[in-house]
Order: C-alpha cells, then structure tokens, then sequence
C-alpha cells in the first residue's frame, strides 16, 4: 500500500514509521513548512517532502491527514486540488475495470469522518483513525503502537483500510458510531490528561509536605502503577479502596477540610471524585 501523510507532527510520524516497517511504501509527506516535511521523512526514513503552500500529491492508496484539527480542511483542499493526481493508477499496475477508491482517514479525536464530507463527493472513501495513545515523542510512540488501539469509524471502504493498517503496524481497533465521536474523545480526555493533572494535584500537596517533585513522583508512583494493574485486572468498583470504600465519613472531613485549607478548587475535586467514588459502591 501507498500511503501519503499531511501533517507529519509527533502522530504523523510514528504511524508513518510504523507502516513502513511493516512493508508499506511512504509517498508524500506534507508539513506547513518544507523543512518540517523534510524533518518528517528524515524520521520515516522515507518520502518526499513538501511544503503545504505548494504540494503537489502523487498517486496513494490511502492518504492520512494527522494535521491539528483545524487544518483538516485546508489538508481536504489539497487533496480536492489534486484528486485526480492521487487517484490515478501507479506506473506498472495492471488496469482494472473496478479499482478500490482512495481512502482518506484523519486521525483526530473529536471530529469524525463527516469533516471529510467534500472528499466523498470526489468518490474516495473516507474515516477516521485515532490511536488512542499519548504521543509526547513520535520516537517513543513508535514503541507503543503496538500496544494500543485504534477508535475507527467511517465509510464502510475506509473502515477496512483502517482495519488493514492498524493491523500491519501491530495496532487493534475498535469502532463507534459517527455521533459518538466528541463523547468518546472526551473519555479519552480524562484518561490521559485529566488524569495527569489529577495526578499533579497529589504531586503538589506532597510538595507543600515538605517533599521535592522528584521525591513525590517516586513514593506516589508504586501506588498509582498498583490502582491501574488493579483496574485492568478487576474493574475500577472493586479497585476503588480508601475512606470511600470503608465509608469512613471521619477520614473523608478530614481531607477536606485540609484540602479546603490549602487550595479550595482541590476541596472541590476531592468531593466531586468522592461523589463519583460512593456510586460505584451502589
């Protein structure tokens, strides 16, 4: 398989390497700027660069966009300009009277494949593929991949392209419906980075207890690693311990009167989880 990238950031990136590895041919790479785009296919190992002010795309079989999501139009522009380009057969390929459309997938989290509308008028298949992982670095997401799933929906032509290419790279999919696909993102969300910033409230408090950041991030870690082995292993109501399982109303004043003390926004969260904690028990 052919495959194109528009926006080849930290995603991009990882997913293009990734396809490579796993026996794909990377086309262009696109990027606002040349240098970034040549930045990309240096990372890939494969490519060719072009700035988006003036890329002209090649023949693909699937183009991923893996722009930030309000450029996805403008990348739905370029494929529009050179639809005819993209969709024409490669050198050598043997003609065939019913050619498999071009498909277009986009890898944001909260649009779904209907930003891409325009395109299926142009007759490519189109949908989108999140991979549902934290991408700090597109080295170190490599790595990850492999372990992670991918939130497919779509067209049902691009549903199996996304299927087909999350599988070659090691990945697994899972799929929603089209309207569910801001309320899914919104879980995500709070899995990654409203649990990181959940987390840097524990990390703060332990500092104002007397503990450097790097002292706290090491104590707390043994048990937040133990809270997610329990919730892979067991499901968060029965991994859910502490006051709120005892129901120790005492503790639970306690913390928040200390809470309320130091930072009353945390008094707040504490009482909102607390909340969230006692409806699992029910």
């Amino acid at each position: 398989m052919r495959i194109s990238i528009i926006g080849a950031g930290k995603v991009g990136r990882a997913i293009g390497k990734a396809a490579l590895l796993a026996g794909h041919e990377i086309g262009d790479v696109v990027c606002m700027s040349r240098s970034s785009a040549l930045a990309a296919t240096r990372f890939i190992a494969a490519g060719t660069p072009h700035a988006s002010s003036n890329a002209v795309l090649g023949p693909a079989d699937l183009v991923l966009v893996s722009t930030q999501d309000d450029r996805i139009l403008k990348a739905v522009e370029l494929i529009r300009r050179c639809a005819t380009g993209i969709s024409a057969r490669h050198p050598g390929r043997l003609a065939s009277k019913r050619r498999r459309p071009v498909t277009i997938l986009h890898t944001s989290g909260v649009l779904s494949s209907r930003i891409l509308a325009p395109l299926r008028l142009a007759e490519f298949a189109t949908g989108s593929c999140h991979p549902l992982q934290t991408f700090e670095s597109a080295r170190r997401s490599l790595g990850l991949i492999r372990h992670s799933y991918f939130c497919i929906e779509g067209e049902p032509k691009a549903i199996q392209a996304a299927r087909k290419i999350v599988a070659d790279i090691g990945g697994r999919t899972f799929q929603i419906g089209t309207a569910q696909k801001e309320l899914y993102h919104a879980g995500a969300v709070l899995a990654s980075g409203g649990l990181t910033a959940l987390l840097s409230i524990s990390l703060e408090i332990l500092g104002r207890c007397g503990l450097h950041e790097k002292d706290a991030r090491k104590v707390l870690l043994p048990l937040i690693e133990a809270t997610i082995a329990n919730i892979k292993t067991i499901g968060p109501a029965r991994a859910l311990t502490g006051p709120m399982r005892r129901g120790d109303a005492g503790t639970i004043r306690r913390n928040v009167r200390a809470l309320g003390r130091a930072q009353p926004d945390w008094a707040r969260i504490y009482r909102l989880l607390a909340r969230r904690s006692l409806s699992l028990l029910s």
